[in-house]
């Protein structure tokens, strides 16, 4: 007789205390009280299996001495019918895949890296059809658009597959499609970013995104180069859970030639590697890896894989990354990552982070996060249903993306990847903004985040939609104060933002020998500098949105953030827009064949 499979019942989760929850279920009367280890227990049974292949799964990652514990807690489990026969579950679900249907490459004025990436590109897609390619190019200069152009005619003839372009003509043309759908062509030129300069680097990622709504999407910058590598090491588990912290390891170098790899996978798919958690409900996930590591599992995670909610899922997946660190070096200062250790051991390493921008960052397996820090370079996202708009002045910002989607919708899991890209070999090393000066500066993303964590949405709200113009209507009013009462209000974000890290300064300083010397020193040279900058008044208007000794540059400041909370409230009709139409489709000019 064949011996029952059990897996955990549908269940809710809501913690009381640092060690218990109280657990709901359909198939269970009543609350239940149970203990973390119960919970982590539970989690581990999403699988199907018999109790002996549970209690095994349990103890590969349980120490030996706890086999009497894991025993008796599944039996309990399955009493309480929280642990149920297969068959008796609800009929299984039909897992969504996370197929990528284009891959959409960012680039301006930049035709040698444009070529590169295209090319490494193609190489490694092979012969795959279903995959619609596309080049979104924000240049200027009419010349650098025919160079483009060319560079795509070329590659098209080299390996005979047909490349989408979205050119300078064209974002106009799909303006005017969006401004005869109703949405105002003020708003959609500013969602562009639209200046004598091109587009910005947020309005252009805003086009890749009505070009790609309905769809996910894998979107590369024109300096990647699919010379793709892997983590040195490897590990038993399949998945891992790592709620707030970043599961990747660091490794620093002083050259962007050491960094990049020198051999590359010729074998490795990156399409595949996204299309592997990109889309798909975590409780699909845990399911399919078997072996699931959740030591360092937020209770978010832990509690939607628990409750086997689908609507969880991962919305971002990130590839790992060789080149540049996209960070400040104070950011490494002030937190504890991976890369803690390495710096206590090794004060070489240490110097050269903070002086060097060259890092090789990766998972070493498909790691699923709560943090919304995003590095978009290289990374899948899916955009089947609303994403919101990335802000089209200042410098590209991830971290303010993700962020904002994980405001709009909760259930948002965001993925790193064991298979990482390199950036542009060719390009010259350069300076880190040292610990020191990067408190000189103040950055347009860095004021919109503090802003949203002061955004305050209904927990009875669950459309993401209405979320969105939520958020967007408390930009809005900010935007609309008068100056006086605008700058009172962005230093005082500042001046708390500031004041959170120098406090974390001073627990490091606390913290005594768990610290190195040449550590203390650097954070004691960051400190004075946040100090000196944040007795200047030039400091409080963002450095990437005008010079500032501009006059005007504040002004522009406060009107840019009221156009923002307009677009918030104005993208979910915006996107839903270029859903419907298939933009794409009505582009009469959007090939260069």
């Amino acid at each position: 007789m064949r011996e029952l499979r059990y897996r955990a019942a549908p269940c809710r989760t809501v913690p009381i205390d640092r060690h218990h929850f109280l657990i709901t279920s359909p198939f269970v009367e009543g609350v239940r009280p149970v203990a973390k280890p119960v919970l982590y227990i539970l989690t581990r049974c999403a699988v199907p299996r018999t109790l002996a292949e549970h209690e095994a799964a349990v103890l590969s990652i349980t120490p030996a001495d706890q086999s009497a514990f894991v025993r008796q807690t599944l039996a309990s489990l399955v009493k309480a019918g929280l642990l149920r026969p297969e068959d008796s579950r609800a009929p299984s679900r039909s897992t969504s895949g996370g197929e990528i249907s284009t891959v959409a490459i960012m680039t301006a004025g930049r035709p040698h890296r444009l070529k590169r990436c295209l090319a490494s590109l193609l190489s490694n897609l092979g012969d795959t059809p279903r995959v619609s390619v596309l080049v979104i190019d924000s240049s200027v200069a009419s010349d650098v658009v025919s160079m483009n152009q060319g560079v795509i005619s070329e590659l098209i003839d080299r390996f005979g597959r047909h490349i989408e372009y979205l050119g300078p003509t064209q974002c106009e043309q799909l303006c005017q499609l969006l401004v005869a759908s109703g949405t105002s062509q003020t708003l959609v030129h500013y969602a562009m970013g639209v200046t004598q300069r091109g587009l910005s680097l947020g309005g252009a990622k805003n086009v890749m995104s009505l070009a790609t709504a309905g769809e996910r999407v894998l979107v590369l910058d024109d300096d990647v180069v699919c010379t793709l590598w892997r983590p040195q090491a490897s590990e038993a588990h399949r998945l891992r859970l790592c709620g707030h912290n970043d599961p990747r390891s660091y490794r620093f170098f002083a050259s962007r030639s050491e960094a990049v790899p020198s051999e590359s996978i010729s074998a490795a798919d990156l399409l595949d590697a996204h299309e592997r958690v990109v889309g798909r409900s975590l409780t699909e996930l845990v399911e399919d890896a078997g072996s699931c590591d959740i030591t360092s599992a937020c209770h978010h995670l832990l509690s939607a894989s628990a409750e086997g909610n689908m609507r969880t899922r991962v919305r971002i997946s990130m590839s790992g990354i060789a080149g540049d660190a996209l960070e400040p070096a104070h950011r490494l200062l002030l937190t504890d990552g991976a890369w803690k250790a390495e710096f206590e051991s090794s004060r070489e390493a240490f110097e050269i982070a903070m002086t060097c921008n060259e890092t090789r960052r990766i998972a070493a397996v498909d790691s699923l996060v709560h943090d919304a820090a995003c590095e978009l370079v290289a990374s899948a996202i899916d955009n089947a249903d609303t994403t919101p708009p990335f802000l089209p002045v200042g410098r590209d910002s991830g971290r303010l993306f993700g962020a904002l989607l994980r405001m709009c919708d909760p259930q948002a899991v965001f993925a790193h990847v064991p298979l990482g890209v390199a950036l542009d070999p060719e390009v010259a090393s350069h300076s880190s903004a040292a610990s020191a000066s990067a408190g000189a500066q103040v950055l347009a993303s860095d004021v919109v985040l503090e802003v949203l964590s002061r955004s305050a949405i209904p927990t009875w709200e669950s459309d993401a939609c209405n979320r969105m113009q939520w958020i967007g209507r408390h930009v809005s009013a900010l935007g609309q104060l008068s100056r006086r009462d605008f700058d009172e209000v962005i230093k005082s974000l500042v001046v708390e933002r500031r004041a959170r890290e120098l406090l974390k300064v001073e627990s490091i300083q606390d913290a005594g020998p768990a610290y190195p010397s040449y550590w203390t020193a650097a954070l004691m040279r960051y400190r004075a500098a946040t100090i000196e900058a944040l007795a200047e008044p030039a400091y409080y208007c963002p450095a990437d949105i005008s010079a500032p000794s501009d006059s005007t540059s504040q002004s522009e400041w406060q009107s840019a953030l009221a156009d923002f909370g307009d677009l918030l409230r104005a993208w979910p009709e915006m996107w839903g827009a270029a859903a419907r139409l298939k933009v794409r489709d009505q582009l009469p000019m959007r090939s260069v064949l």
